[in-house]
């Protein structure tokens, strides 16, 4: 859901279907078949030998492999043994850059806590956060984590630490009071994120955005995302390709 930080309580509640008892056990179950679990998506990553050799599939590199093994052949050895150096160091500083941002998604992900104290069938239960839906009412107190993106409802003098999402250290005083939809993230003060926890004090909040559309999930998604290439690198494997044609037409004529 966009922009809910403009909303009140009454309108969200509207909005979500729910009230201020809770869902239903039945009804939460409903909703996780349509919206799926609070989780994210699993990422397979490959071996940390297949990333590696991944770092060799540039037409460039190939070329320059292909010039240090006939220079070897032709026993000009140190010319391609610098060849192979350059090119093992290259790849490995690539492979480290990589492993670092998989690496980074895990422990994000292993930051975020089990079980959160949810109001279900009117009473608060501790619930897995794996099944929490939209619409769940939630109760904090400090040293929570929150599971998902959520609309505080109710306060006593919470703040939370947000420096997982914006890098502000000092702890940010919750409210319940709407905000304008442009409002920056680190103003939203009547919002409760995924993946912080609570400083101090203690409150009620309506998940809003389960894992996947929360703003933690967006940090973890763009670190599991590989770079896109730079018009200086498209270019350089353009040329490469380039290079590589005219070779394997040259050695056929030849």
């Amino acid at each position: 859901m966009k922009d809910f930080w403009s909303y009140d309580k009454d309108d969200i509640l509207k909005k979500l279907d729910t009230s201020e008892s809770g869902l239903s056990s039945k009804e939460a179950d409903d909703r996780m078949a349509r919206y799926g679990k609070n989780v994210f998506k699993e990422t397979k990553s490959g071996s940390n030998v297949m990333i590696f050799l991944s770092q060799f599939k540039s037409p460039i590199t190939m070329i320059l492999i292909f010039a240090a093994v006939l220079s070897i052949f032709m026993k000009d050895y140190s010319d391609g043994m610098i060849i192979l150096i350059i090119i093992m160091i290259s790849s490995f500083l690539s492979y480290l850059h990589e492993s670092k941002a998989n690496d980074a998604v895990k422990r994000l992900l292993s930051s975020v806590s089990v079980t959160s104290s949810v109001l279900r069938d009117g009473a608060f239960k501790e619930i897995d956060n794996g099944n929490l839906t939209i619409g769940d009412i939630i109760r904090v107190k400090t040293g929570d984590m929150i599971p998902a993106d959520c609309l505080l409802m109710e306060g006593n003098s919470i703040s939370t630490d947000e420096s997982s999402l914006t890098g502000e250290t000092f702890p940010v005083e919750k409210v319940t009071t709407t905000i304008p939809a442009n409002t920056n993230l680190s103003k939203r003060k009547n919002s409760l994120w995924m993946g912080t926890h609570v400083m101090s004090g203690s409150g009620k909040a309506i998940i809003v955005n389960l894992a996947k559309d929360s703003e933690f999930g967006k940090i973890t998604s763009s670190l599991s995302q590989k770079d896109a290439d730079t018009d200086f690198e498209k270019g350089i494997k353009d040329f490469g390709n380039l290079i590589l044609h005219v070779t394997t037409l040259l050695i056929g004529l030849i």
